[in-house]
């Protein structure tokens, strides 16, 4: 429903009290625009109105940038860039230009804004869309959305040109959203049957798909949202080769834990991060469940509740974001203090993994 929801919103995001330099962009007035960014006029100055249909609901806050591209009209957005607006501003609802971009099939405009540095990971603090997510979900915001002479003869093959362009350029295509599904879920509930194919051929499956693949082996995935942020834990069965030792980890009270966890990987803007294994070590039973997230200053408090009842532990991992570094406290339920048992360490930046569609 919230996806239809979105959809709507689009066609009512004219209009409003907005400053000069949105008002000019919207207008497409080149002109206008050229002389309010002489005159000092801010470029990244955010609009905020809030919406019609949500009474009172999360505002948009959208940027010169933002606006220009909805309409994918580069020539403003050059001008805008040149002045020095953040090509990674961020809008609850709609995240960056670029998911903008994305989902209203603007092609070059989105080429253009990867060149500049454009993240194409980037998420929507609301939905956890990626803008991979919304170009393989666009058809439907095209059918509601305003302007549709802005799209051209045949909008779909943008839809996937873009497709193939983000995923060249390193976006997950089985990223989740706040609800679990991928990009491939929303191109087959509002895209187009090729956008499908597209898709299936990059590799991309279901939310459903990822959780059967899981339950094969015995995996589980969880993702944790805070801001822009994305936090996935991976749980695996404990390995028969570790029960063949006794445990020294946490989690179990004699014996062995069913499951440890495996990995623990941080998405933002800039990429994806991995924790080192010394950090995930000894972590039996991890209640992925009871995760909470917490940001204070530049640390991310990462709290989780891991046992089985009768050895439980509390386990806080801290990550210094700007240097992307981490370090882990543990302690038994039943004591007070936290043990710190290691360390800062560097989180491990993954390289991309896609590979170019051939031309």
């Amino acid at each position: 429903m919230k996806r239809y929801l979105c959809a709507i919103l689009a066609a009512f995001v004219f209009g409003g009290c907005t400053p000069a330099l949105h008002r000019a962009v919207k207008e497409g007035d080149v002109d206008r625009v050229r002389q309010l960014i002489n005159d000092g006029a801010d470029v990244n100055v955010r609009e905020d109105r809030a919406s019609e249909l949500l009474h009172g609901g999360p505002r948009l806050q959208y940027t010169p940038l933002h606006w220009a591209a909805f309409l994918g009209d580069w020539e403003i957005a050059e001008m805008l860039i040149f002045a020095g607006a953040d090509l990674n501003a961020e809008d609850p609802w709609y995240s960056t230009p670029l998911y903008l971009a994305a989902e209203q099939a603007h092609l070059d405009f989105a080429r253009k804004l990867i060149a500049e540095g454009a993240n194409v990971d980037v998420r929507s603090s609301m939905w956890g869309y990626t803008p991979l997510h919304r170009a393989a979900w666009g058809p439907v915001v095209r059918r509601y959305g305003p302007r549709a002479e802005k799209f051209g003869s045949d909008p779909n093959e943008n839809y996937r040109a873009i497709i193939s362009l983000l995923v060249s350029e390193g976006a997950e295509v089985n990223a989740r959203d706040a609800e679990g599904e991928t990009p491939l879920d929303q191109a087959i509930g509002g895209g187009t049957e090729q956008a499908v194919a597209l898709l299936r051929s990059l590799g991309a499956k279901t939310g459903a798909e990822l959780d059967a693949q899981g339950k094969i082996v015995g995996m589980r995935l969880r993702n944790h949202f805070i801001d822009s942020l994305q936090l996935r834990f991976r749980e695996v069965p404990l390995p028969d080769e570790a029960k063949e030792s006794p445990w020294e980890g946490h989690g179990a009270d004699g014996g062995h834990p069913a499951t440890i966890l495996s990995s623990l990987d941080l998405f933002d803007r800039t990429g994806t991060y991995s924790f080192p294994s010394e950090l995930l070590d000894g972590l039996g039973n991890p209640g992925l469940e009871r995760v909470t997230l917490r940001k204070h200053g530049n640390l991310l408090d990462i709290s989780m509740v891991n046992g089985d009842g009768a050895g439980g532990h509390f386990v806080l991992f801290q990550v210094n974001l700007p240097d992307y570094r981490a370090r882990r406290f543990v302690r038994e339920v039943i004591e007070d203090d936290m043990t710190k048992t290691h360390d800062w360490m560097p989180l491990k930046k993954r390289s991309k993994s896609w590979k170019k569609p051939e031309e």
